[in-house]
C-alpha cells in the first residue's frame, strides 16, 4: 500500500510541475496554454515523422550490407 501512495504522490507532484512549467512558458512567451499545447503536439508529430524516416533509412542501409 505504501508503494501505491508514493506512486500517487509522484504522479501528483509531476502533474503540478508540468502545470507550473506550462504556465511559466505562457507568461514568458505571451502565448495561451492552448497555443503552447498545439505547438508541442505539432513538434511531437514532426519528431515522430523524422524518427520514422531515419529508421527507414537505417533499415535500408542495414539491408544493403
Amino acid at each position: 500500500m505504501n508503494g501505491m501512495t508514493e506512486l500517487l504522490q509522484m504522479i501528483t507532484w509531476l502533474s503540478l510541475q508540468l502545470t507550473r512549467e506550462i504556465l511559466r512558458e505562457a507568461s514568458r512567451s505571451g502565448k495561451t496554454v492552448e497555443q503552447l499545447l498545439k505547438e508541442a503536439e505539432d513538434q511531437t508529430k514532426a519528431n515522430t515523422a523524422a524518427i520514422a524516416a531515419l529508421r527507414a533509412k537505417l533499415e535500408a542501409m542495414d539491408r544493403d550490407d
